[in-house]
């Protein structure tokens, strides 16, 4: 049963008003709680939107004046999330109806500064927030991309072996036939369905028929190229931010073929 799914009965008779969503660096929440709010309908308040990105801290980059004010005016049902959102909800006085919790990171992410990894690292430690978590979520029932990539890449890798391993079985075989057809005598000639065929003329169409072989080995390699893309989120503060995404090779490998 995926996340989504094991909410959704969870929800089934009451959806909370404040889901908080916690969890290390690159665990995932965002992602998820973009998903749940499309689902359910909540509105979403990102912490990383009311921090100032001059400070290397997390906590004490938060501006927590704007960020009680949005709060405040957010219809409900709505979703926080971010790192230390046990300690921001204190300090907000808010307690959450549901509280999700990411143990593990499950992608890459860019790098930050050791004193941000330790901050994090110290507040898993001191507000231990999967202990009074309603789920904690060590894996969000989604197949990493990059395992979906090197596992797609294997197989169309394996399937193209395949087909010019055939292209060069078409050919040795259609050099033999084609030898014995010009070096032998009355007895390369082959009978099929009634019809005399010379071991040249079979050799021949073999030969002719590796290209095919050749061409489908082409069409159905493995492709793997970068295609990045600028997105841009503006802050509740007028700050505005932008980042590079890539498409997945499994996107690229189809993109390609239907662009050729």
């Amino acid at each position: 049963m995926s996340v989504l799914e094991y909410l959704k009965r969870e929800f089934r008779s009451n959806i909370p008003e404040i889901i908080t969503i916690d969890g290390r660096l690159a665990s995932g929440k965002t992602t998820l709680a973009n998903e749940i709010c499309q689902i359910f309908g909540y509105i979403l308040i990102s912490i990383d939107d009311f921090l100032d990105k001059r400070i290397g801290k997390y906590f004490d980059a938060i501006n927590f004046e704007k960020l009680t004010e949005f709060i405040v005016s957010t219809p409900r049902p709505l979703i926080i999330e971010g790192i230390c959102i046990a300690k921001v909800v204190e300090t907000l006085g808010i307690t959450p109806d549901y509280r999700i919790f990411l143990s593990e990171s499950v992608q890459e992410y860019q790098s930050h500064s050791d004193e941000l990894e330790n901050e994090v690292e110290n507040y898993l430690e001191v507000y231990v927030p999967a202990k009074n978590a309603n789920l904690i979520i060590r894996n969000l029932g989604m197949t990493n991309q990059h395992d979906v990539d090197i596992a797609y890449l294997k197989s169309r890798t394996l399937f193209s072996a395949l087909l010019a391993l055939g292209g060069i079985l078409s050919i040795l075989v259609g050099a033999i036939l084609l030898n014995a057809g010009l070096h032998g005598d009355d007895s390369a000639i082959f009978k099929i369905l009634g019809a005399e065929i010379s071991a040249k003329g079979i050799g021949g169409v073999i030969l002719a028929t590796s290209a095919v072989w050749a061409y489908l080995a082409y069409r159905s390699r493995p492709v793997y190229r970068h295609k990045k893309e600028t997105k841009k989120t503006v802050g509740s503060d007028g700050s505005v931010e932008e980042w590079e995404t890539e498409s997945s090779t499994r996107l690229a490998v189809n993109r390609s073929d239907n662009d050729s």
